[in-house]
């Protein structure tokens, strides 16, 4: 509704209704209109757009109190009334302004994809011109150079012609030349003629003045001729040598011009084969003449296949970690980006590129056995085993000298590793079998170097490889080299096996036994590990003990635990920043830094993955120094309504226990003060060669962290003693300038950002202020039990350490271990310098493995390795794929090519062919060694087997033992029994036994598992009368309700109970029926056993029937039934009879009678045969007493039906 009069207003008698209902809580919105910022930001944008906007006001009722001829008749008295209509008003008003807005929008949309559409028809235009302008500038090009050429040819032709005349010229001039100098030498002649005419013309004168003087006139007259004709014949000669001068001038100039024209020409020819090239490049580029993507066709066959570029192109693609489904559509990309023009016939396919796998499996163990063969000595040997998609893969590291640093002193020379294999397969995890695996696949490595060197020096006659036959040997190793695993027992003995390997290879090779050195090491990583897991398990006990009354009013569910490993797992999940944990709630924990505690220093939770023992040291710290921010963001949550969540609630009840505290204070500090720099060493101590630190030095280190455990031991007090805990490695921080650097670098220089990101902390100084300084009361309280726990955990330290089981105790001086820096010698010293103290260069591979088999489910082991061996070995590193950045040069950032990209590119070519040649080969093998691991599991599950029936049958029979024992008089039934017959027994031990045997006739010849019970606990056995409260208040009342098996249980190879869905399948019950089977064949042959076995005299069962103590010498035993034991020869016997008569005299004898068959000949049957309780049951006699017990029949009849 509109009208032009103005809006009437009044005050509004229920702000708190209008609020409600309008939803802004603004009362004198309706009064001030320029107050909404909604409808000035309209206006604005409508002046903006240039156009107007008609005001608009809506009629709204007013409230009774105001007359108005507005206001309906309907209207009630109740202001709220009005004040709701006004809201109403109020949201249809808004309500068209959004719709006003939103159509103003979808016609702004249209415009904008109308102009979309204009944009694109004119790119597409501009493109076509772009083309027509391109097709024209290439047909100019094309024209201009033809022009060019044409004219490089005329000028040729030209200065050709030139040369031609200046030729001429050249020969002419010479011609004049000759001719000139015959005309100046006949000239010569002539002027003689006319000297020596003269001469005699002077002579004639002479003669003729003296003889006629008439004749004086005519002569006169001829001589005045002659001089003329000399003159005449001198101006000539001037001018033959003017004109040779010339001559020789005209020619000098005719040779320098030819030269020049000569020089021009090459120029000019020069010139036209660049832009010959040119045009060729251009050409080729227009019609895709340079690069060309096809098979080429093998030599000598019909064959078509890829190029050695090629493959080697897909290999580096595997390297750098594409997928092969991506190799085509990332090479036509790439392609047609650099080169739009380029011809593309046909493409490598997905199963190419994944065989390539293989190919470059063989390229590069071939490298890497190329590498180490041509090494004169080998270093150090490390490896490691592990199983990935449930097969065993031994790998093969070895470290050498290459040839570049071969002739430099020994400390400067530096080891490299080189990966031979990450995928060799044992045919099974012994170390004997691990140990003839390694020395197979050097053998194997062999042939493949014999091989590609036969094919290059077919392929490349003339080309000198340096390929070494038989490079590959262990004996390289014999003098100074080290043999490193992990201190698993197997790997131990592995080593051992391994050092007796190279001890044998260097005596095949020549050496002398005192020329061999050669040693195993351990890996200093799982030492210390090993450490720490006792540390935490001794921890977590003493606290599990002190807490006890606590934990058991916790709830299970909630998953409170004093292991420390457990805590660090725990926090990582809620509060680690990446957020990987789905029902952790680290972005919603940062956000909230950021809103409250902005400034605050936020210590990285360490990454939780995996099983690394050292995290219960190194994540301590985070827990410790951020707990007071976890608390307060876990208190928040928890106040949450309907808050449930179990994580959270584990880590508040965890986080804010003084005892959990206490604990990650401890683990802190041993981190810092033990773990780290104990790290370092290990870890850097192949780079510490120029300070004489070698792997054996690490025994140093552990006899001083030996001493400190000790202290510690003694006083716990030192744990909190900053000046003495931070400082117990000093003296190798003042001999080795990087591990002090890296010390001060973590406490003094190591900075981190705040929440902000942009306050500047000492992470490592304010941590380690807060460890030994604590400025936080809670963390103050920890100072006692801290120093309790620290001798606690330092004696169970101390104790791993001298452990004979383990291997620290071979580092110590204090237990003269072989391996203790007083026992070493100075050649053992010298080299263990440059090698590595751990075993990381075995486990890296791994790592790596497991990554492509998870990002490709399907790949094989073998071929997984080969991109993990290409990437740590960096055989196809390029140089220039490090330039990312402007800033950086090659030199500045150290990078070199792989091998494989500096190799001769004969070498490169024939080891792809001969890897692409043993493809098939290779596969075969991997499969046939798989197939042979699963043949060995197989056989060992059947050996399991057997074993298990064999241990079966000999339980089975021991179940019949006391299944009869059970049905004899020497079962206990009644605790009245129990008691009698324990007062009858007199020493304690045959109590013991006595009761044991009798929980054990319900145990196992019954089958009830329920009347089992331990014999000891925590080292204290237990007694007589415990056992016997045992059997008296727990067995023997259940036995009154529970029916008795007919026949003794039998204990084969069950699968767990497990109970039925539904209806049972038949398969199943076919299988049960089996079973069922075969326990009545284990019950035959177990019978058939114990048969044969006490007709040997292996066991008697009628020895075990008979009663605890042995019956009373009265009238009782009159007629019954006995066995006598005595000697028949050499051996013992029981023979039977009846008992005639007790004697009084002499005492403990009675009368028996033998039975006949029992008897020697002429024997007497009615002998008096002394009877001694002590020798009741036993298997004895001597010339006192021989030893006697129930009969057969006796027993039998005691039997229950």
């Amino acid at each position: 509704m509109q009208s032009s009069q103005p809006r009437r207003t009044a005050p509004d008698p229920h702000p708190d209704v209008q609020e409600e209902q309008d939803g802004c809580g603004d009362v004198a919105a309706a009064t001030k209109p320029k107050q909404r910022r909604g409808r000035g930001a309209k206006i604005s944008r409508h002046k903006r757009n240039g156009r107007k906007k008609q005001s608009k006001t809506h009629d709204l009722p007013l409230p009774p109190s105001v007359p108005s001829s507005r206001a309906s008749n309907n209207d009630t008295s109740d202001p709220r009334v009005w004040n709701l209509k006004r809201a109403i008003g109020r949201r249809d008003n808004r309500i068209t302004t959004t719709k006003t807005q939103h159509d103003e929008s979808v016609a702004e949309n249209k415009q904008l994809l109308k102009k979309l559409k204009t944009a694109k028809a004119e790119t597409k235009a501009v493109k076509k011109e772009a083309e027509k302008q391109m097709d024209v500038v290439m047909k100019d090009m094309e024209h201009e150079v033809k022009v060019i050429n044409e004219s490089a040819n005329k000028q040729s032709e030209r200065a050709e012609k030139k040369m031609k005349i200046a030729a001429e010229a050249s020969g002419n001039a010479k011609v004049k030349a000759a001719t000139a100098t015959k005309a100046i030498s006949e000239a010569k002649e002539k002027a003689k003629d006319a000297t020596r005419a003269q001469a005699s013309f002077t002579k004639a004168t002479k003669d003729v003045n003296k003889k006629a003087g008439s004749k004086a006139s005519a002569a006169a007259t001829k001589l005045k001729k002659k001089d003329d004709e000399v003159n005449e014949l001198k101006q000539q000669l001037k001018e033959a040598l003017k004109e040779k001068a010339t001559t020789e001038r005209r020619a000098r100039d005719a040779e320098e011009e030819a030269l020049k024209q000569k020089a021009s020409r090459e120029e000019v020819e020069i010139a036209l084969g660049d832009m010959e090239r040119d045009l060729e490049g251009m050409l080729a580029m227009k019609k895709a003449g340079q690069i060309v993507i096809r098979k080429e066709s093998a030599e000598g066959t019909g064959f078509k296949k890829w190029s050695q570029q090629m493959v080697q192109l897909i290999m580096e693609y595997l390297v750098a970690g594409g997928p092969p489904t991506a190799f085509s559509k990332i090479l036509v990309a790439t392609i047609r980006t650099m080169q739009p023009d380029a011809v593309i016939d046909e493409l490598p396919g997905i199963w190419f590129v994944r065989r390539c796998r293989t190919v470059l499996l063989i390229v590069c163990q071939l490298l890497s056995a190329y590498r180490l063969a041509k090494a004169e000595k080998w270093g150090q040997l490390n490896c490691d085993a592990t199983q990935r998609h449930q097969s065993s893969y031994l790998n093969l590291v070895v470290s050498c000298v290459e040839e570049v640093c071969a002739d430099l002193p020994d400390e400067q020379q530096q080891y490299v590793s080189i990966l031979m294999s990450a995928c060799i397969l044992p045919e099974d995890e012994s170390a004997e079998a691990q140990k003839e695996a390694i020395v197979e696949f050097l053998n194997d490595k062999n042939e493949w170097l014999d091989e590609w060197a036969t094919k290059i020096e077919k392929d490349f006659p003339d080309f000198k490889h340096d390929i070494k036959r038989d490079g590959l040997t262990l004996s390289k190793l014999a003098k100074g080299g080290l043999v490193t695993q992990d201190t698993c027992n197997t790997a131990s003995k592995g080593s051992d096996l391994i050092v007796e390997e190279i001890k044998t290879a260097a005596a095949a090779a020549g050496l002398n036994d005192d020329d061999v050195l050669t040693f195993k090491t351990y890996c200093h990583h799982h030492l210390r590990n090993i450490w720490w897991k006792w540390l935490e398990a001794s921890l977590s006990k003493y606290l599990r003990d002190a807490l006890e009354g606590s934990l058991k009013e916790i709830d299970p569910s909630l998953r409170v635990s004093t292991n420390i490993s457990d805590i660090i797992r725990a926090v990582d999940k809620e509060f680690s920043l990446p957020a990987n944990y789905p029902k952790g709630h680290g972005r919603a924990f940062l956000h909230w830094l950021k809103r409250y505690h902005p400034g605050a220093l936020l210590v990285p939770t360490e990454r939780a993955t995996g099983s690394r023992h050292d995290l219960n040291v190194e994540g301590a710290g985070a827990i410790y120094y951020n707990a007071h921010l976890y608390i307060q963001f876990l208190d928040e949550q928890l106040r949450t309504p309907n808050a449930n969540n179990i994580l959270q609630e584990n880590l508040f009840i965890i986080l804010s226990s003084s005892e959990m505290l206490s604990l990650c204070r401890l683990c802190s500090i041993f981190h810092f003060a033990f773990s780290l720099p104990l790290r370092w060493l290990a870890g850097n101590t192949h780079k510490l060669a120029k300070y004489d630190w070698s792997v054996l030095s690490m025994s140093r280190a552990l006899n001083i962290f030996e001493k400190a455990m000790e202290k510690i031991v003694n006083d716990g007090g030192f744990i909190l003693s900053e000046d003495w805990v931070m400082h117990v490695f000093d003296d190798i921080a003042d001999e080795i300038p990087e591990f002090k650097e890296y010390l001060n670098f973590i406490f003094e220089v190591k900075k981190s950002t705040a929440v902000d990101h942009q306050t500047e902390v000492l992470s490592g100084r304010s941590l380690r202020k807060e460890l030994f300084s604590p400025e936080r009361q809670e963390n103050k309280d920890t100072a006692d039990l801290v120093k309790t726990m620290a001798s606690v955990g330092a004696e169970a330290v101390l104790k791993e350490l001298r452990d004979p089981k383990k291997h620290t105790w071979e580092h110590l001086d204090s237990q003269n271990g072989p391996l203790s820096w007083m026992k070493v010698t100075d050649e053992m010293k010298k080299a263990s310098l440059g090698k590595n103290a751990v075993n990381d260069v075995s486990e890296r591979p791994f790592g790596g493995m497991t990554h492509q088999l998870e990002s490709f489910t399907t790949l094989s082991g073998s071929n997984a390795s080969a991109v993990a061996q290409a990437r740590i070995n960096g055989d196809f590193n390029r140089a220039e794929s490090e330039l990312r950045t402007k800033t950086k040069t090659k030199e500045d950032k150290h990078c070199k090519n792989g091998i494989a990209i500096d190799l001769p590119s004969e070498l490169l070519q024939t080891a792809i062919e001969f890897a692409m040649m043993k493809t098939k080969e290779v596969r075969k093998t991997d499969q046939e060694a798989l197939t042979k691991q699963q043949e060995h599991r197989a056989e060992k599950i059947q050996a399991l087997k057997l074993r298990g029936i064999e241990n079966a049958t000999q339980q089975l029979i021991d179940c019949f033992y006391y299944y009869d024992m059970y049905h004899s008089l020497r079962c206990w039934r009644t605790p009245e029994v129990v008691d009698e017959m324990l007062n009858k027994l007199k020493s304690n031990t045959a109590k013991l036994n006595e009761i044991k045997e009798q929980i054990r006739m319900r145990e196992l010849g019954l089958g009830w598992v329920e009347a089992r019970h331990a014999w000891s606990k925590n080292g204290r056995a237990y007694t007589v009368d415990e056992l016997a409260t045992h059997l008296k208040e727990v067995i023997l009342p259940e036995e009154v309700n529970r029916n008795i098996p007919s026949e003794p249980p039998v204990q084969t190879l069950e699968r767990k109970v497990l109970p039925v869905l539904g209806t049972l399948s038949a398969n199943v019950a076919k299988l049960d029926v089996a079973s069922g089977e075969n326990k009545q064949e284990l019950r035959e042959a177990a019978v058939r056993m114990r048969d044969e076995r006490e007709l040997k005299g292996i066991g008697d069962r009628y020895e075990q029937m008979q009663p605890s103590s042995a019956p009373e010498l009265d009238e009782g035993l009159l007629n019954r039934r006995l066995e006598i034991c005595e000697y028949r020869g050499d051996n013992l016997h029981w023979h039977s009879g009846t008992v005639l008569a007790v004697l009084m005299k002499p005492k403990q004898h009675v009368q028996f009678q033998f039975d006949a068959d029992v008897l020697d000949e002429g024997e007497d049957p009615i002998q008096r045969v002394k009877l001694l309780p002590t020798f009741w049951n036993k298997t004895k006699h001597t010339k006192n007493a021989k030893g006697w017990r129930l009969a057969k029949e006796e027993i039998e009849l005691a039997r229950p039906n």
